[in-house]
């Protein structure tokens, strides 16, 4: 018996879950939730999934808030507690909704995972969680029903820049033909995913007016200070303003939160900076290319932190 086949029998022998995944939750994040949550329910299983709302407006079309349980309706004495697509407690929305649970697993594709759970299922070759939930849904169900295979195409497509980041492999490819198989409507879910709210022309413009420029523009930063936007404002993609521009080794996206602190999120341009060392050194996570922090403090401190990023590998 191979691992996945024990990882299933392990999860066929459960009858209830709850599934909780990351705060501010992206497509791979719901995605994979959300065709877990439907894959264990075709066999019979008693699932509530626990999510923060609203569903972003880019997934609207695909899921609906009926698909989230309320913190009202949730039960007590849940078999197991599924955490997808987040590689630290600290960063779980409802993390401490496990007290609910019997077991803990957690399904996830982060290089910094810290592998919190009973069982883990961490595979930092994945390109999303999506693909390991791919795995899951195909051993459980054989055929995969074309709603699932989408929720999980969103989910792939998410992580991967529509398949286009480095961290898109052959496995990708082969796991996205195997979906459209599965009756995905491809043209249809690029376009939903690349939906935004108007709100979203505005927090561009701001964002465009304030870029920061270090090392002879190796590295960028967009700063987000302004007290209409907070935690909460879609910034989906906006690091990619900066993150192409010729010479950036380093992008970074700075939101503030509240008055104490700011999100930061990192990329890799055009180098092989590890920006998932500089995150998990603050306490976050991610991937080499791709992570995020939380930075209590004010704002030139974190600018000084970004400016004196090493450049060298």
């Amino acid at each position: 018996m191979n691992m996945i086949d024990k990882f299933i029998k392990k999860l066929e022998s459960y009858n209830s879950f709850l599934i909780i995944t990351h705060v501010n939750p992206d497509g791979d994040a719901l995605g994979s939730s959300v065709a877990l949550k439907r894959t264990l329910e075709l066999i019979g299983k008693e699932v509530d999934l626990y999510a923060q709302t609203p569903i972003p407006v880019n997934l609207e079309d695909l899921i609906k808030e009926s698909d989230i349980t309320s913190l009202d309706d949730l039960k007590t004495g849940y078999d197991v507690c599924m955490c997808l697509d987040c590689s630290s407690e600290d960063y779980l929305f409802g993390g401490n909704l496990k007290n609910l649970c019997g077991d803990m697993i957690v399904i996830d594709h982060h290089v910094t995972n810290s592998r919190y759970g009973d069982i883990n299922m961490v595979s930092e070759k994945a390109s999303a969680t999506g693909e390991l939930i791919f795995m899951i849904s195909s051993a459980i169900l054989g055929t995969i029903p074309k709603y699932i295979a989408s929720l999980l195409y969103v989910a792939i497509s998410t992580d991967t820049g529509s398949f286009s980041y480095s961290n898109t492999t052959p496995a990708t490819h082969i796991i996205g033909a195997k979906l459209l198989k599965c009756g995905v409507e491809q043209g249809k879910l690029s376009e939903m995913v690349k939906l935004k709210d108007i709100t979203s022309l505005f927090v561009r413009k701001k964002s465009l007016e304030s870029i920061y420029a270090f090392k002879e523009n190796q590295i960028l930063v967009m700063v987000l200070d302004d007290e209409n936007i907070n935690g909460e404002t879609d910034t989906e993609g906006l690091i990619d303003a900066i993150r192409y521009i010729k010479g950036c080794k380093v992008a970074a996206l700075v939101k503030r939160i509240d008055d104490e602190s700011f999100k930061v999120s990192l990329r890799s341009g055009g180098s092989e900076v590890d920006v998932s060392n500089i995150a998990h050194h603050y306490g976050g996570g991610g991937h080499k290319k791709a992570a995020g922090f939380t930075f209590k403090g004010s704002k030139n401190e974190i600018l000084t932190i970004i400016k004196d990023i090493d450049l060298e590998v």
